[in-house]
């Protein structure tokens, strides 16, 4: 199965629930990507720290600017099926 792929959202924290994050949810999801939030001002440091690495392998160790990432999900189980961490393997 094909899964969409996914651009993290970092909202400005005034707009975390608002327009401003609704609009943006909407603009990744027309290029086709799913928007995954990370939260407000205290995931700034998550961006950054990606970013760092991206800069890393992408330049010093010369793998090139084409570089990317991708976040690998677990498909969602059938309806009705409920995981929890004693089962999930």
């Amino acid at each position: 199965m094909k899964q969409t792929p996914r651009l993290c959202l970092l909202p400005d924290p005034a707009a975390e629930e608002g327009r401003a994050r609704d609009v943006a949810e909407r603009l990744i999801g027309d290029v086709g990507l799913q928007p995954i939030c990370l939260g407000g001002v205290d995931a700034f440091h998550l961006v950054d720290s990606v970013t760092r690495l991206w800069f890393m392998l992408a330049l010093r160790q010369k793998l090139g600017r084409r570089l990317a990432f991708r976040v690998l999900v677990e498909p969602s189980p059938a309806p009705g099926i409920v995981r929890n961490a004693s089962t999930a393997r």
